[in-house]
């Protein structure tokens, strides 16, 4: 990474421990969040009447 970029991390970073820091303290909430982690997969355990999906051969059930 170059430098730009890790500043602005940081920086994203401090105003999230002082917007936390100012909950906690205070009850007021201004938090919001830095980073968001999904999982996205093509399996499906719920077997929707609607849906063939699951019906295909090479269809696993992922639970």
């Amino acid at each position: 990474m170059d430098a730009l970029t890790l500043s602005r991390l940081g920086v994203k970073h401090t105003k999230s421990a002082v917007a936390e820091s100012l909950r906690i303290n205070t009850g007021y909430d201004m938090t919001s969040p830095v980073t968001f982690y999904g999982i996205v997969n093509e399996r499906c355990n719920v077997k929707c009447r609607q849906c063939e999906y699951w019906r295909l051969k090479e269809y696993k059930d992922e639970i």
